[in-house]
């Protein structure tokens, strides 16, 4: 995954993290982990609010989400609300990565994308899931698969 990062951004692509998870945990391991800057990341934000006290000002986290989740249909709409436009290429690891892997394919054969799904097939290296469903929506969406078993050479590198 990296090395595909480090590629597209070579080739002048802006490379986004779009994940279900909290934007804060997002934010706080794009730029060590990955090497991305923390406004590349898109994620489910918990709602915050701005309050003053006896000893200043800070942030609290609330007991709900700022909607839509990012998640299923809720990622093309924070896609289009935090880039502006239709990504060209996509990848995805799950069945909530579907709606914004069609976002991302606008049908035109003239105009080029590319659909991929992460398939997590290598329950030796990592957690084995959705190993059937992933290959059925890559086959029923004509989407790339990327198998982690055989196109992987490494999962986690803790050599850092």
């Amino acid at each position: 995954m990296l090395e595909m990062i480090r590629y597209l951004e070579a080739n002048d692509f802006r490379v986004y993290i779009c994940s279900g998870s909290d934007i804060s945990f997002i934010r706080a391991m794009i730029e060590t982990s990955i090497g991305l800057p923390v406004e590349n990341a898109i994620g489910t934000q918990v709602m915050t609010t701005w309050i003053e006290h006896a000893k200043g000002s800070e942030f609290r986290r609330e007991h709900a989400f700022v909607e839509p989740v990012n998640d299923e249909k809720g990622k093309p709409v924070n896609i289009l609300r935090m880039v502006g436009k239709r990504p060209i290429i996509a990848v995805g690891n799950s069945e909530g990565d579907r709606d914004m892997l069609e976002y991302s394919d606008d049908k035109n054969p003239a105009t080029p994308d590319l659909q991929m799904i992460v398939n997590h097939d290598d329950p030796e290296r990592e957690y084995e899931y959705a190993v059937e469903k992933v290959s059925h929506l890559a086959a029923e969406n004509g989407w790339q698969v990327i198998s982690m078993k055989n196109d992987w050479e490494r999962v986690f590198d803790f050599s850092k």
